[in-house]
């Protein structure tokens, strides 16, 4: 449970401490990934991170700390979506809703939901069946 927390901490603080990456992302996003499908080295050095993520997930499902049965690659893209869809929508979701959500107190609650709801599910051992 540990390393899935540190795992949704460093995924939140990295998208909020470099948001040039965000923008590069989107802006990447825009043209259909058409450079980063150049770059092979990119999915040699994703792929041991899902592999880490399978033995986090392995691991505490064995020990009974974990829920069983969660695909890696989808619980990868899960954190990635809640920790950075506020950012790269962060001044149309402020104008819809007149909350400042680039303020820090903002992004601190934020991360704090962030990691409750990943934490929720990993541990939700009613669900191992799904």
């Amino acid at each position: 449970m540990e390393g899935i927390a540190a795992l949704v901490d460093f995924t939140f603080a990295h998208f909020a401490d470099n948001p040039t990456f965000v923008l590069i992302t989107r802006n990447e996003n825009l043209e259909r990934g058409a450079h980063i499908a150049r770059v092979k080295r990119v999915q040699e050095m994703s792929s041991p991170l899902i592999g880490q993520i399978a033995t986090l997930l392995t691991n505490g499902a064995a020990n009974g700390v974990l829920r069983g049965g969660i695909e890696p690659l989808q619980l990868y893209v899960s954190i990635v979506a809640l920790s950075c869809h506020h950012l790269n929508n962060v001044h149309t979701l402020s104008a819809t809703f007149g909350a400042d959500l680039a303020d820090a107190s903002f992004r601190d609650e934020r991360r704090r939901h962030v990691r409750q709801l990943v934490l929720s599910y990993v541990t939700d051992l009613r669900d191992s069946a799904s």
